[in-house]
């Protein structure tokens, strides 16, 4: 027995320890004839790993292992399937990880949970994909073909895990999604039935990110994923915005985000100021923060009646002051910094996902496919996190090369298998040759 279970034997102990088979039903994920959808989901984890496409798995057949009646349209089927809810199954994935977590005793009861949002970039080449837009950004500070994908995650205090995810177009500032009426004709597109957890999906494209924020909070929280605390950055600062947050449970979740200095007027006291004037009014009465080398100062205000504390930081010698929002007047400017920085977790998450596991990589016209990809993606990432939550490993990279390793090991045995066959079959060939030389040499 080597000291590292095989590949094969972690992927069955992570679908009976998730109960992925039970999630997939709840999620409406069922065939009534043909390949088991448990198992087309299980080589799709598998695939994942081993960093192919369905087509390289398919023609390989990984080495014998992949039943006659298994082919690649098998997988393309079930990925770009309209009637599957991928949204219940990623929610329910992330529920059981928490379960799991409170079963083994990794809690957090010190640390405070969160929601984190945040959307990135996920870049196509060529405009045939279905809802495709040209989409901003910010990190190149230019537009790419491609959608959002703005995702919904929860932090325990040790880990960050998905909750939720969407993908969005961008209209531009003429409505036509900055693409030619030839490329806008040119894309994939089929019907859906209006009830189909794909129609709805599709109708997310255009949707109001702040509106499918809160719905997804709602959810979340309806399923008990709770948290105390929602971060995000400007781009959520919006009022309106905040008191939907804060109307889930009824003020149960406190707004955590930056805000933009601009011409927006909080009142303070009897008169209402922007925050450029209030730096003018208290930058001398600003205090220094020696733990994280900036300067700050805090002003109690009120905007459209909703109470709020803001942070006005600055860091080492630039001149511009950044603006820490929140709801909760409790916390001190160091919680709320520490607090904050918690936000860049789901921004590692992107990264690694991306890199190891290929999200945003998926190459199908077909919407319900990129969705059905990008719930994989960060449901492997997950199950990555509990491995490495309980385990020796230190980062995702480490575990994703030592299960690839693992791989490589169970795909080299599977090439061994049919030289041995041809080998051990040959020797019986040849001693039963001579045992019928000898005996006719013997006059038997």
């Amino acid at each position: 027995m080597c000291e590292k279970d095989s590949l094969g034997q972690k992927i069955i102990a992570v679908s009976h320890e998730f109960s992925l088979g039970k999630l997939m039903r709840q999620a409406h994920i069922t065939k009534e004839q043909g390949v088991p959808c448990s198992v087309l989901l299980l080589y799709l984890l598998l695939i994942r790993l081993l960093e192919i496409s369905v087509f390289c798995f398919y023609k390989s057949k990984w080495f014998g292992l992949l039943s006659a009646e298994m082919d690649k349209n098998c997988f393309y089927r079930f990925l770009s399937n309209p009637s599957y809810n991928w949204r219940s199954l990623l929610l329910g994935i992330a529920k059981q990880f928490l379960r799991i977590v409170e079963r083994r005793g990794g809690t957090c009861d010190d640390m405070p949970s969160f929601y984190i949002v945040d959307d990135t970039t996920l870049e196509k080449t060529g405009s045939h994909f279905e809802g495709m837009s040209r989409v901003y950004d910010h990190t190149d500070g230019r537009n790419k073909l491609g959608y959002k994908l703005l995702t919904l995650s929860f932090f325990d205090g040790k880990s960050c895990i998905p909750l939720d995810c969407s993908l969005h177009a961008e209209k531009g500032k003429k409505g036509d999604y900055s693409l030619s009426a030839k490329e806008r004709k040119g894309q994939f597109c089929k019907k859906r039935d209006t009830a189909s957890p794909g129609y709805k999906r599709k109708a997310e494209l255009d949707d109001e990110k702040p509106r499918v924020v809160v719905r997804m909070i709602r959810r979340a929280w309806k399923r008990c994923i709770r948290a105390s605390y929602f971060l995000a950055d400007s781009w959520f600062d919006g009022i309106d915005f905040i008191k939907d947050i804060r109307k889930v449970s009824e003020g149960a979740i406190h707004v955590i985000c930056m805000t933009k200095n601009g011409n927006r007027k909080y009142e303070d006291g009897k008169y209402r100021h922007t925050g450029k004037e209030l730096v003018a009014m208290n930058e001398r009465n600003a205090k220094t923060c020696r733990k994280y080398k900036c300067r700050y100062f805090r002003k109690d205000v009120v905007f459209e009646d909703t109470p709020l504390r803001l942070f006005f930081v600055q860091y080492g010698k630039n001149t511009k002051w950044n603006i820490l929002l929140t709801t909760d007047k409790s916390l001190s400017f160091v919680k709320v910094f520490e607090y904050y920085q918690i936000r860049w977790n789901q921004e590692v998450m992107y990264r690694e996902s991306k890199q190891y596991l290929g999200l945003g990589k998926c190459q199908s016209t077909d919407l319900d496919a990129q969705i059905a990809d990008c719930t994989l993606a960060l449901a492997t990432y997950t199950i990555l996190t509990l491995y490495r939550r309980f385990g020796e490993y230190e980062t995702i990279g480490e575990l994703f090369r030592s299960m690839q390793t693992d791989l490589m090991a169970l795909t080299q045995w599977q090439r061994i298998l049919p030289i041995m066959a041809r080998y051990y079959t040959g020797f019986a060939i040849c001693l039963v040759q001579f045992r019928t030389d000898n005996a006719d040499s013997a006059g038997w």
